[in-house]
């Protein structure tokens, strides 16, 4: 038994000094390479997100103007597809992003459909760029247009069209972001947009409300998007 074991202990010494040598030259290797997760570049991302719609948006209020009313509705969580163009250094960077989103509204007991459309401006600072997966604060603002079918009447010519919210948020979130092959990422947030929107328009038409105090519409946006390198620094 002894006599048999002992091969297969030299065996396994000499397996056992082989992995750790390979091992070695892999940290060497890497210590040697330090932008093996180095993100910096220019990069295109396609993702899909979710957002909420809360605050003042409680499906029983009426916004009323000069010439025009507006029905201020519930609206389901909703999501959509999202793309950007971002520019990220070592530890940090910033992103474009622009949005299409459903919902669905409902003012009571009527239901319809919503569109919420963000051109978005964020700001990202990885404080640990070396790891393979790199988390990430997000901080920007966005520029919000939520239109809501049926929603709004111009009382003047006595016709009904979508009602057009516009406002601006803040936005604050964390992320992290995983090198998935030598120039994609996949990259998941979650981010906070304070969201007050300032006025009302029926339609395209020039009829609209300017809210004074701005109407909350607050919410969580939870996003995932996978991003193409298409340059580096």
């Amino acid at each position: 038994m002894n006599g048999r074991s002992r091969p297969f202990r030299h065996r396994l010494v000499i397996a056992l000094v082989l992995a750790a040598s390979l091992a070695g030259l892999d940290a060497h290797a890497a210590r040697r390479s330090p932008s093996r997760f180095d993100p910096s570049g220019f990069y295109l991302g396609l993702g899909y997100r979710t957002d909420q719609i809360k605050g003042g948006f409680d499906g029983q209020s009426v916004l009323v103007g000069e010439t025009m009313l507006a029905l201020v509705p519930r609206l389901e969580d909703g999501g959509g597809l999202q793309y950007s163009m971002s520019a990220f250094g070592t530890y940090g960077g910033c992103s474009v992003i622009y949005s299409e989103e459903k919902h669905a509204a409902e003012w009571l007991g009527a239901k319809g459909d919503a569109r919420l459309n963000d051109l978005a401006f964020d700001f990202r600072i990885s404080p640990f760029p070396r790891l393979p997966v790199q988390p990430h604060v997000i901080l920007g603002m966005g520029f919000k247009r939520l239109s809501v079918e049926g929603a709004a009447a111009d009382l003047l010519y006595e016709t009904t069209d979508d009602a057009v919210y516009r406002g601006i948020s803040w936005d604050a979130g964390l992320g992290a972001a995983l090198s998935v092959m030598p120039r994609v990422r996949l990259e998941f947030s979650a981010v906070r947009c304070s969201t007050s929107y300032n006025t009302i328009a029926v339609g395209g038409k020039n009829s609209t409300i300017t809210i004074s105090d701005g109407l909350n519409g607050s919410g969580w946006s939870l996003r995932g998007e996978l991003m193409w390198q298409a340059g580096r620094w």
